[in-house]
């Protein structure tokens, strides 16, 4: 079965995959946090580098595109297939209220007629695309989907799946969860059986697998499931993949040599600013905690740190009485 990373705004960026991919090898995709398109394709300079291949090297890298133009994720689809990927990634999945108040993300999946005008837009021949030119970008890239169960009702899958069993999707993602849920509440794993079960296009499962025993229990209870993808639990225990493949649990002093060469990788990338490196560490100690019981008053004053000195004291200080 294969294994994704997903991805996870703020968090897993370049700098990030890179860092993992080398001391724990073994992820079979990993997905940009999502570039938001739009009709002129203007994309950030952040964003033109994270799909840099030069800045992804040796690593399976789907782009992830959010937005409701569908001319913009053709031009976006364009620009991915002329840097050389093979599949790019619709995001119908994200429940931030700064994202679904624009009907983007999650916020598509209750607007029926701007969703099928996305997908048939992004779905039409190559030649209507382009006039004849580049015909084959598109026509080549497969397209995958990440989408969750619906906006408010689970109910709601079984319309969208109908929706989507008309379009050559590649994947298709779903977290079993609806928007308004966030990640709140158990997965409603009925609804992602009765998925697997109606849609016409291959299923990849993603939601609360943190453990290997969470994982076992997904592939022991779907064992023709295609893939899974993992995020929180990826970042919390970094070599969770290889821990599922029969490999060696994470240790401690893995875990410390993984985030002091993330922490040097971040200063290098954001040329010595103190306050961005830590800012991005501070995003992964949330999951990382999890490997510390009964160290919540160090953990606390990691959170508190704005000088990397104080910051790599306090994280010494955890590792330590751990040991």
């Amino acid at each position: 079965m294969n294994i994704y990373f997903a991805p996870m705004e703020g968090i897993t960026g370049r700098v990030y995959r890179r860092v993992h991919h080398r001391f724990f090898p073994g992820i079979d995709k990993y997905y940009t946090p999502f570039i938001s398109l739009t009709g002129n394709l203007k994309l950030k300079a952040r964003d033109r580098k994270e799909l840099e291949p030069a800045e992804n090297p040796e690593i399976s890298l789907v782009p992830q595109f959010l937005g409701n133009d569908p001319e913009a994720f053709r031009k976006g689809i364009r620009y991915a297939g002329e840097l050389g990927y093979s599949e790019c990634n619709i995001n119908l999945g994200c429940p931030s209220k700064t994202v679904t108040t624009k009907k983007k993300g999650s916020g598509l999946l209750d607007e029926p007629e701007l969703l099928k005008k996305l997908l048939d837009g992004v779905f039409e021949e190559p030649e209507q695309i382009f006039d004849g030119e580049l015909q084959s970008t598109i026509g080549k890239m497969d397209i995958s989907v990440k989408t969750r169960l619906g906006g408010s009702d689970p109910e709601e899958i079984f319309s969208l799946l109908d929706l989507f069993n008309r379009y050559p999707i590649s994947e298709l993602t779903i977290h079993p969860r609806v928007r308004d849920e966030g990640y709140r509440g158990r997965v409603h794993l009925d609804y992602f059986e009765e998925c697997l079960r109606r849609s016409e296009n291959p299923v990849c499962y993603n939601g609360d697998i943190r453990t290997v025993h969470d994982f076992s229990l997904i592939a022991e209870k779907y064992p023709n499931l295609r893939a899974v993808m993992i995020g929180r639990g990826l970042v919390g225990n970094p070599a969770l993949v290889r821990e599922i493949r029969g490999g060696a649990p994470l240790t401690a002093e893995e875990l410390k040599a993984f985030h002091d060469s993330l922490l040097e990788s971040y200063m290098e990338a954001f040329q010595g600013d103190e306050y961005v490196s830590i800012r991005h560490m501070l995003e992964l100690w949330p999951f990382m905690k999890e490997n510390f019981s009964d160290s919540d008053r160090l953990i606390h004053k990691i959170f508190k740190t704005k000088r990397l000195s104080d910051y790599r004291t306090a994280v010494d200080k955890l590792f330590e009485d751990r040991r």
